[in-house]
């Protein structure tokens, strides 16, 4: 899902001469994966080359922590170790910076994104109101209230704020993208198609449109188109979670076997797995449902037990359909998502 969301961070300390010259980040559609390794301090906010920043937070996930989340980046949109705070500690974070200024929009729109990582939308629907009244003109605040508006699926105030981010700023590929995906989401795939083309054209190195473009294809039973956009994302990031989740999907259970090939659906989702810390309780389910398409179901049934105990929240949320996998992999059936209906 591309839906943006951005926390909070600290100043970052001076960088040494070995973090300049070992990238290690790489982009995830609006998320930035930084590994961290005890050879230096800090990283780019960057997988190589020249690069536009998109906003001005940044939710980042750490080898060493759970989320965490930037504010400043410092010189060179390089980020340090100690320029991170846990999404656990951002929502106080803020809070003190509210109580130290109350006018202080960014900590308002930071804590905002912090309340919606902890699943707090109407709390973050609140302060990024108030944001959006100190700065009504802001493309990324509007863009970011739109998110949120996303999650809870009120469709018509996030299309309206997706709609001015966009007039606001007609080249922000990451509001074209969020509308893409609420058109996506509202089966309107022309006006999704449009929009995903658009932020691939204003920065050919973004590879989620493309994923995206890819979920409309396979959403009108274009299996192949779909395949197609998803090898193009990847060629841009060859560790782009959702687009190797997407492949993964497709190999291991489109309904058009001349699509399936469970080799690459196991290679594809363990390498989604891999980018995602083995903590995406979704990645380890597409994982299970490679290895069932291979044909090792006891292999598939230990990943389901993985997504059920690595990452509970998404288990809780999909209970039922886990239990229809069990059940699935038991009678030693792969799973087949549904062909949209003519």
């Amino acid at each position: 899902m591309p839906i943006r969301s951005a926390l909070v961070a600290l100043l970052l300390l001076p960088l040494t001469a070995a973090a300049q010259n070992k990238p290690k980040a790489a982009w995830v559609g609006e998320v930035a994966l930084l590994r961290f390794d005890r050879d230096y301090d800090a990283v780019p906010l960057t997988g190589g080359g020249e690069f536009r920043p998109k906003f001005l937070n940044y939710v980042v996930q750490s080898e060493a922590a759970d989320a965490v989340v930037i504010r400043d980046r410092g010189q060179d949109w390089r980020v340090g170790k100690d320029g991170l705070v846990r999404v656990a500690d951002a929502e106080a974070f803020y809070a003190a910076a509210i109580r130290n200024n109350a006018q202080e929009v960014w900590a308002y729109y930071g804590r905002a994104c912090a309340r919606m990582e902890l699943g707090d939308l109407d709390g973050a629907l609140q302060d990024a109101s108030v944001a959006v009244g100190f700065f009504p003109d802001s493309a990324t605040i509007r863009n970011g209230r739109g998110a949120k508006h996303m999650l809870k699926k009120n469709y018509a105030k996030a299309l309206l704020d997706f709609n001015q981010a966009v007039s606001f700023d007609p080249t922000n590929d990451v509001a074209l993208c969020n509308r893409g995906y609420l058109y996506f989401a509202t089966k309107d795939y022309d006006k999704a198609l449009l929009d995903f083309g658009a932020a691939a054209r204003l920065d050919p190195r973004y590879a989620e449109p493309i994923v995206y473009r890819g979920k409309v294809q396979e959403a009108r039973g274009k299996y192949l188109a779909a395949a197609a956009e998803y090898e193009a994302a990847l060629r841009i990031d060859a560790k782009h979670p959702a687009a190797l989740m997407a492949k993964a999907r497709m190999r291991a259970a489109c309904p058009d076997a001349l699509e399936r090939n469970g080799q690459e659906a196991v290679t594809a989702a363990k390498a989604a797995c891999a980018a995602t810390f083995g903590k995406d309780g979704y990645a380890l389910v597409l994982l299970a449902m490679a290895h069932a398409e291979s044909r090792n179901f006891p292999e598939a049934v230990k990943q389901l037990d993985r997504a059920t105990t690595g990452d509970k929240a998404w288990a809780a949320a999909n209970a039922d359909f886990l239990t229809y996998l069990r059940e699935e992999f038991a009678a030693k059936r792969p799973y087949r998502f549904e062909a949209p209906k003519k």
